[in-house]
């Protein structure tokens, strides 16, 4: 066989090196585990490329061989990588259709994205040394590395498909196993898989009772059992004994398989989404975990692909589900594992029968009495979080009723009592939650000599830079709740005030620390969300002095340029770019800001800023024509892949409804933005936590009226509730409903 022409020397080194280089970035950091199939081939792969780039960098001769079994095994590695991709892609539409679709046509586009870093090179190789024709040592090697590839790929084949099972007992019939009334029952919280005679499968109905039973003495024992039959009218019977044994008041939860499905050995991105969240239960032969029990166990948040950043999680993580049903230890995905898709029905005392998506009941009618009823429920959540010291009560999980205080943050402190003041009923116990907050705050504050002051957490941790965004939402919270609590905090007021008039930038931006060894504001990046809330705290400072003329303030002349500054460069020259159509970050408060200055300091700039930016975000949002599940219409998301966020749709909410008073203010019409204010408000009324979807709740501390972060997963942080409860309140008032 000839050598390449001399020409192809140097080409061929550089393009072998350029591909080596991807290939061995792609082999190092594109899987999620260590070892993967995927890994392994294209980090093999790499090495070809490389030796053949150094030996035509040295111009040997054997520069040919390696380059044609270079190409033959980009081929193999190339058709691998297609089969595996194609095949996913298959079973991401079957499972997820809607969005699922998409994803499915992402994935396959991915061959194609492989395909640029391989493909060129090995045709140009095959031709260049010898066309199609191989020696036995070149397809030995090939076909090794096919060999490899097929060994690890992803998913089994096409075949497997969700075999339905056969139909559940009507919802009418469940209603005559309710409990009879009583006082109330224990949460049904189990964290244990429940054991059937058999698996589940197409052959019978097979449902999963959760209920608490009388024990001879001490608390009711909550138990998970497994009934199978050939047909509803068979299970009825037996699913009448085990109700009977309900204590008095309790709620029962019924599962009944609707399908099955042997789920593929993968693992990395594709296990994780091998399960729909919320949706889907697990089984390992005779031994099965409900939907709602992978939710409170969290497993539907526990892939973490960068293991660095464990705030990114979601979707399942195989070896997690393995080690929860009993798998083996050195199971690399769901090998042996079945996917169970469910109807849930929780049957309350009394007989009243709810079905369940995703722990949660249908979407509620969107009216001013539902809204109202849903904000007085988030706001008695907050009003019990807040502690006697002043703080909040961070995190709980629902369904343990454990509770922390763990990572708080002066943002959400100042945030959360914001909502109190600007939402919140006129009443005692919440003009006495914002001023136990209040003063917890106020006991934060440094003195920065030069009448300036800023807060920083705890009382006694000395730094040499203290942040702007630990001051930004305490002082509108400050500010906003003045007209409940009254003066006492007007000193504080104004040099917190000062401080940010320290910390703006000339062009009207902010600086992100102050250095108090330099007792000078420090350059740097500003932090995200701190624009926003710094010109609404300046807002709500000008419009104070301007009413009352307090001498502890800055001078409202003072005032209003600083407000007139940012205003001016936010609604200017901080987002003028070239993608402003297509992206931005989040600007919730600069919306906020722009409603609150309508009374008094209009720019029209940077209200068309707001009115931009929420008009991107809509896009965002999930709508009824999107192709997606109905309860996820109108949360903040991707689609059925993943589940929309409960902060994101408040927190969009709370912009929508801002830029509608903009929107109003300024005679622009707002027919579809109510049609969007009403989708999204739906979607938080559905996942709001109530009487029926807290089947599992513990009994205290009170969970209803709160949200999780989304609908598959437990922990509900007391900002989540706040934003939330902004957005009903907001967009109630919208509506008609409300003050």
């Amino acid at each position: 066989m000839a050598d390449p022409p001399p020409l192809s020397r140097w080409s061929l080194a550089v393009l072998s090196l350029a591909a080596a280089a991807v290939l061995g970035w792609g082999a190092r950091t594109l899987p999620w585990e260590q070892l993967t199939t995927f890994a392994v081939l294209t980090g093999l792969l790499a090495l070809l490329h490389l030796a053949t780039g150094v030996l035509a960098l040295a111009g040997a001769g054997a520069r040919a061989r390696a380059w044609r079994v270079q190409s033959w095994a980009a081929l193999a590695w190339l058709g691998w990588i297609a089969w595996k991709l194609s095949t996913a892609a298959v079973y991401i539409a079957q499972v997820y259709g809607g969005m699922g679709d998409g994803m499915a046509v992402v994935l396959v586009a991915c061959t194609g994205l492989c395909a640029l870093v391989v493909l060129p090179l090995a045709v140009w190789g095959l031709a260049a040394t010898g066309g199609l024709g191989w020696r036995k040592r070149e397809a030995g090697t090939a076909v090794g590395l096919a060999a490899l590839g097929l060994g690890g790929l992803g998913l089994s084949g096409l075949e497997a498909q969700a075999q339905p099972t056969p139909a559940g007992v009507d919802p009418s019939v469940l209603a005559t196993l309710a409990a009879a009334p009583g006082p109330r029952a224990p949460g049904l919280a189990v964290r244990t898989p429940a054991v059937c005679g058999e698996p589940p499968g197409p052959e019978n109905l097979t449902a999963f009772v959760t209920l608490a039973r009388a024990r001879a003495a001490g608390d009711p024992e909550v138990t998970l059992a497994c009934v199978q039959a050939p047909d509803a009218a068979a299970l009825v019977p037996q699913l009448t004994r085990l109700a009977a044994q309900a204590v008095p008041g309790s709620t029962l939860k019924i599962d009944q398989v609707s399908a099955v499905q042997v789920l593929p050995a993968v693992s990395g991105v594709q296990g994780a989404l091998a399960l729909r969240p919320g949706l889907d239960g697990a089984c390992r032969g005779e031994t099965c975990l409900m939907p709602w029990q992978l939710v409170i166990l969290d497993h539907f948040n526990s892939f973490r692909p960068f293991p660095a950043i464990p705030d990114i999680r979601f979707g399942v993580e195989p070896i997690v589900l393995q080690h929860a049903l009993g798998g083996p230890s050195d199971a690399a995905g769901f090998e042996g594992l079945t996917r169970m898709v469910t109807r849930s029905h929780v049957i309350q005392a009394g007989g009243r029968v709810t079905e369940l998506t995703r722990m949660h009941g249908p979407r509620p009618a969107v009216t001013p009495e539902q809204l109202t009823l849903s904000a007085a429920a988030a706001q008695a959540r907050v009003v019990d979080a807040n502690l006697p010291d002043g703080r909040f009560r961070y995190l709980m999980d629902p369904f343990q009723g454990t509770t922390s205080s763990k990572d708080f943050a002066l943002a959400r402190q100042g945030g959360t009592t914001y909502t109190l003041c600007d939402v919140g009923d006129r009443s005692d116990a919440v003009d006495q939650a914002a001023a136990r907050s209040l003063d917890m705050m106020a006991a934060l504050e440094r003195d920065l000599g030069n009448g300036l002051g800023a807060l920083q957490y705890p009382a006694g941790r000395v730094t040499r830079r203290i942040g702007i965004r630990n001051s930004t939402l305490p002082l509108v919270a400050l500010l906003t709740c003045r007209d409940r609590v009254g003066p006492v905090h007007d000193e504080l007021i104004g040099r917190l005030g000062r401080f940010l008039l320290a910390m703006q930038r000339d062009d009207g931006g902010y600086h992100p620390f102050w250095d108090r060894e330099l007792d000078q504001p420090q350059l740097g990046t500003e932090p995200v969300y701190a624009g926003g809330q710094a010109t609404l705290a300046l807002v709500l400072l000008e419009h104070l002095q301007r009413r009352e003329d307090l001498a502890a303030l800055p001078p409202l002349a003072e005032l209003s340029a600083a407000v007139e500054r940012s205003m001016g460069w936010y609604g200017g020259d901080y987002w003028d770019h070239g993608a402003r159509e297509f992206l931005w970050v989040e600007e919730n408060w600069h919306c906020i800001a722009a409603r609150t200055a309508l009374s008094g300091h209009r720019h029209d700039g940077y209200e068309r800023f707001c009115i931009d930016y929420v008009a991107m975000k809509r896009r965002l949002v999930l709508g009824p024509d999107d192709g997606v599940d109905a309860d996820m219409v109108g949360g903040f998301g991707w689609g059925n892949l993943g589940v929309p966020h409960n902060t994101g749709t408040a927190g969009f909410l709370e912009a929508l409804s801002a830029s509608m008073a903009v929107k109003q203010a300024r005679g622009e019409p707002l027919d579809a933005d109510r049609d969007q204010l009403r989708h999204s408000l739906g979607y938080l009324l559905q996942n709001q936590w109530g009487a029926a979807s807290c089947f599992a709740c513990a009994p205290d501390p009170v969970v209803h009226g709160a949200w999780s972060e989304h609908m598959a997963s437990p922990i509900i942080r007391i900002d989540y509730i706040q934003h939330a409860w902004a957005g009903v309140a907001h967009g109630a008032r919208l509506l008609g409903a409300g003050s």
